[in-house]
C-alpha cells in the first residue's frame, strides 16, 4: 500500500507540472523560474576512468558529457569540477585535503551534438591538475587512492546545480545518467594472470567438519588486455566440488576478481547456489595470493594461490 501511494503521488506530480516543460527535452519537469531541476550533466561515456600510479604525469580522467537545461543548452554558462581525495594507501602517510576546485569548462568549449544539438564535450582532467589543486604532491598519492570529482553546473540565470540540490530521480535514475560525481581510482600495473595451485582451509557448513587441505588448480585470465580485473574459473578453488556438489551446488564458481595495487577484491554476487558470494585478499611479497571468501550461508574460507 505504501508503494502504491508513492506511485500515485508521483503520477499526480508529473501531471501537474507537465504543462510547463519542454517535452522534447526529456522527462525532467523543467520550469525556468521555480524548478530545482533546471539542468543536469548527462554522462555519455567514460573514455578513461582511472589514474595510473606508474604514470601519474601521463594519466587523465576522460568523460564525454552533454548539458541539458530548459532552453536546450542556451542557458548553460560553465561546468566546474571539484575534487576530494580518499586516501587508501597509509604506507606513504595519511592525508585528508579539503575539497578544492580543480578546473572549469566554459560553455564556449562545448559544441552542439550532431543528434541532440545539446552542448557536448569530452572532459579531460589530468591527474597532475587534480593533485596540484588539492595542494598535495604525487609522492602522497598511492595505489588504491580514489579521487572523487563533483560537478557543478552553472547557468546564465544565476542558478547552479550539483549533488546537494538535484533530485534523487536525476542523480540515480538510469535514464538521466547524471550522478554529478565520479570516483577515479589510482591503479597499479597488474600481472597476476596465470594458472595457480591452490590450497584452501575452512569449515564444511553442512557437516561442521574443518578442512585445511582442499586442493585445486585455478586459472586467472585478464577480462580485457591490460586490465586489473580477472576472470577466475573457480573462485571456490575446489571447495564446492569436494563438499557441496552432491547437494546440488555447481562444481565450479566462475567469478571476476580485481586487483587494486596489491589488494584483491571479489564483488558480491550469486554463488550459483542461491547464496551471496564475496571476498577480498592480498598479493603477497613472494608472489602468492591470499584470498578470503565467504557466503551468507556461513562459509568462510582462506585460499593460498601459488603460481605454477
Amino acid at each position: 500500500m505504501k508503494a502504491l501511494k508513492i506511485i500515485v503521488t508521483f503520477i499526480l506530480s508529473v501531471a501537474l507540472i507537465s504543462a510547463c516543460r519542454d517535452d522534447a527535452l526529456s522527462p525532467v519537469p523543467f520550469d525556468e523560474v521555480t524548478t530545482s531541476y533546471g539542468g543536469y550533466v548527462k554522462q555519455i561515456e567514460v573514455v578513461d576512468g582511472v589514474y595510473h600510479l606508474d604514470d601519474l604525469a601521463g594519466s587523465s580522467f576522460k568523460l564525454k558529457v552533454q548539458i541539458y537545461d530548459a532552453k536546450n543548452g542556451a542557458n548553460f554558462e560553465s561546468l566546474d569540477i571539484y575534487a576530494s581525495l580518499e586516501d587508501n594507501s597509509p604506507k606513504n602517510g595519511t592525508i585528508n585535503p579539503d575539497e578544492a576546485k580543480v578546473i572549469s569548462f566554459p560553455a564556449s568549449q562545448f559544441t552542439p551534438d550532431a543528434t541532440t544539438g545539446l552542448p557536448s564535450l569530452e572532459l579531460v582532467i589530468p591527474a597532475t591538475t587534480a593533485i596540484s589543486a588539492l595542494g598535495i604532491t604525487a609522492d602522497q598519492v598511492g595505489g588504491s587512492d580514489v579521487f572523487n570529482f563533483r560537478q557543478v553546473l552553472n547557468l546564465k540565470d544565476g542558478h547552479s546545480y550539483t549533488t546537494t540540490n538535484t533530485g534523487l530521480d536525476v542523480l540515480a535514475g538510469p535514464f538521466y545518467s547524471a550522478p554529478f560525481t565520479n570516483g577515479v581510482a589510482v591503479v597499479c600495473p597488474s600481472t597476476i594472470e596465470g594458472t595457480y595451485s591452490v590450497v584452501s582451509s575452512g569449515v564444511d557448513q553442512i557437516s561442521g567438519a574443518p578442512h585445511d587441505g582442499i586442493t585445486a588448480t585455478v586459472t586467472l585470465t585478464h577480462t580485457s588486455p591490460g586490465s586489473t580485473s580477472y576472470d577466475v574459473d573457480d573462485m571456490s578453488a575446489g571447495v564446492f566440488a569436494e563438499l557441496y556438489v552432491s547437494y546440488g551446488s555447481p562444481d565450479k564458481v566462475a567469478y571476476v576478481m580485481s586487483e587494486a595495487c596489491g589488494k584483491l577484491i571479489i564483488e558480491a554476487g550469486d554463488d550459483g547456489w542461491g547464496d551471496i558470494f564475496s571476498g577480498s585478499g592480498t598479493v603477497n611479497d613472494d608472489g602468492t595470493l591470499t584470498v578470503n571468501w565467504k557466503t551468507n550461508y556461513g562459509d568462510k574460507w582462506t585460499a593460498i594461490y601459488t603460481k605454477n
